[in-house]
């Protein structure tokens, strides 16, 4: 059967949500209608209505999907669900990815919106272990990584380490 990470991509259009970070939104077209609600919320998220997006991902993973239909559909369950501030969802979502695919193409985003969720719900520490984390895994944006672990360092009260990771920060940022 086809594989979902081989859609045809087009181009990526930017928004941005959480520390002013862009990202990117990539469009799909799958090659199978089989994939059919799996692009339902995929063009429901695009369209900025994440609560009808979360309910199409939602039905592609109650349908017990071929595997790399489920690694996607569960990835962008996390997403939507963070795209429509829905925290508390998007963390459980989230950690599913993670546990079912700790090597998945998808762990870096996963990890990063982890960590905003986690930031806005006030759990600092497990922010903290989730830009951490990310951090290790791409160099991409260092220094502005390095300036969201600051971020949080002084939400959660350590403006100590704030600083010194806020010249981290700058190191990275000059050498990029």
């Amino acid at each position: 059967h086809d594989q979902i990470l081989s859609a045809t991509e087009q181009a990526p259009s930017v928004g941005t949500k959480s520390w002013g970070r862009r990202f990117t939104v990539t469009k799909y077209l799958p090659r199978s209608a089989s994939y059919g609600k799996f692009n339902d919320g995929l063009t429901a998220r695009r369209n900025g209505d994440y609560a009808r997006a979360v309910a199409a991902f939602q039905l592609v993973l109650n349908s017990n999907p071929a595997p790399d239909l489920q690694q996607e559909a569960q990835y962008r369950l996390g997403e939507a669900d963070w795209l429509n501030n829905d925290d508390t969802r998007a963390i459980t979502a989230l950690n599913a990815y993670l546990q079912a695919n700790p090597n998945g193409a998808r762990v870096p985003e996963s990890r990063y919106l982890l960590a905003d969720a986690y930031r806005v719900k006030k759990d600092y520490p497990n922010a903290l272990e989730q830009l951490r984390l990310y951090r290790g895994l791409t160099q991409t944006l260092a220094g502005d990584t390095d300036a969201a672990i600051a971020d949080v360092m002084i939400l959660a009260g350590d403006a100590t380490s704030a600083l010194a990771q806020y010249d981290r920060a700058l190191q990275d940022m000059t050498m990029a």
